[in-house]
């Protein structure tokens, strides 16, 4: 499985908490010593080191977006460094939440304006060879599906044929399955910009493999 470059999800998942602090306030005041705070200027804000965790897959269900009720797939793990729990989140084009059983020579090549960055998003095409299988075989769902089959995982369930089914289908083949998580910053303008969060589950048979995890801050070592 190659190394990719992190990539914004199409959609933003508000997993936030409210930690019970409020910002504060500007006082007004420019005078250096006079203000709350000095009036040169502050340092920026440190972009968090990639990390990558050894984990395991506790679970798939089905998530809906706040902002537009976007359906998506959330692959939940655990991790084995830190004993945290997240998620990957999949966000499929919407043909294929409609149809799993899409032929994906059907859907559009034509791009969507991201409504957050006013920049050219991806097509629907597009989003399927990412998120779900491609040439390569490194499609999100895919590969997933297929490193837990080649760790032995096995579901009595028929082949899906809606998207819930399909969640219900990967939630028993995939669950135990090991994996490492790779978290990069989210990036973007927001206030979150700065926070780490999934973007994709490697082969944990690439955990000593030194060129694999270049830039990423390996947990277990």
């Amino acid at each position: 499985m190659e190394e990719t470059a992190a990539v914004a999800t199409e959609e933003t998942v508000d997993t936030t908490e409210f930690t019970g602090t409020t910002p504060i306030e500007d006082t007004g005041t420019t005078e250096e010593g006079t203000g709350l705070f000095p009036s040169s200027a502050p340092p920026e804000k440190p972009v968090p080191t990639p990390q990558a965790h050894r984990g395991t897959i506790t679970g798939v269900t089905v998530g809906v977006s706040k902002e537009k009720g976007t359906r998506y797939l959330q692959f939940s793990y655990k991790s084995l460094d830190t004993a945290a729990d997240d998620v990957l989140s999949v966000f499929p084009p919407q043909a294929y939440i409609d149809n799993v059983l899409i032929d994906p020579a059907t859907l559009s090549d034509e791009t969507a304006i991201n409504e957050a960055t006013g920049k050219p998003g991806l097509s629907e095409r597009q989003k399927y060879a990412r998120n779900v299988r491609n040439t390569k075989g490194d499609g999100t769902i895919e590969s997933i599906a297929k490193l837990a089959i080649e760790q032995g995982h096995t579901t009595s369930r028929p082949l899906p044929r809606t998207f819930d089914q399909l969640a219900a289908y990967l939630n028993e083949l995939t669950t135990g399955t090991e994996v490492i998580a790779l978290l990069r910053a989210q990036g973007g303008d927001g206030d979150f910009a700065d926070r780490l969060r999934v973007v994709r589950f490697a082969d944990p048979s690439h955990r000593d493999d030194p060129k694999f995890f270049k830039g990423y801050r390996k947990l277990w070592q």
